[in-house]
């Protein structure tokens, strides 16, 4: 059984840290259809309110964007007139359930150059997967329902599986008159006679 669970959160991992540096085709809403829970958990506490809030989607993550600075400010001869700048994303992956999370975000003072800082996130080697990936990131932090959610399922599936298995080849072996724990050839008793089985 431990090994099972071990197993389950070394895949539920596994799956999260896949879908982070590989996200799939990304959906979107903005402010106006966003819902209480997104207003909540998109501004960061202490950080002036946001001129826009996206909140992106795709297969295993969810991204809150929380944005005060518009692009076309980065052209302005005076940028300092649009007052405090921060961009802040929060990324949850995980699949089915979100199970791990991380956060980038850029301070005012680090304008104009944009150079995040990042909050709960592993660089991937270069060596490993190239440079397509590095500008992406391996979340770090528990989503404890959701990492204990999926390890629990993708242990449970893991546990099934040689049921499964086990299920069919007996079958197999029923219909082709055979016992189906030893598949030795099935005579007229009520018990296999060479391991025993009831059959």
């Amino acid at each position: 059984m431990i090994g099972l669970l071990a197993l389950g959160l070394a895949i539920t991992i596994l799956v999260a840290w896949t879908c982070a540096l590989w996200p799939s085709k990304k959906h979107g809403r903005r402010a106006e259809d966003l819902t209480a829970e997104d207003w909540r958990t998109a501004v960061p506490e202490g950080w002036p309110p946001p001129r826009a809030i996206v909140v992106a989607w795709g297969f295993g993550y969810t991204e809150h964007r929380t944005v005060n600075m518009y692009p076309h400010a980065f052209k302005l001869s005076r940028p300092e007139q649009y007052g405090e700048r921060f961009l802040y994303i929060e990324r949850r992956i995980g699949w089915p359930f979100r199970a791990l999370q991380c956060e980038h975000y850029v301070p005012a003072e680090n304008y104009p150059e944009l150079t995040p800082i990042w909050r709960a996130a592993l660089s991937p080697p270069a060596r490993v997967f190239g440079p397509a990936v590095q500008q992406r990131r391996l979340p770090t932090r528990p989503m404890w329902l959701g990492l204990i959610g999926n390890t629990v399922l993708y242990a449970g599936v893991l546990g099934v599986i040689p049921m499964l298995v086990t299920t069919a080849q007996g079958w197999r072996r029923r219909r082709r008159g055979l016992c189906p724990q030893c598949a030795y050839p099935i005579g007229g008793s009520p018990v296999c006679t060479e391991c025993g089985k009831k059959l």
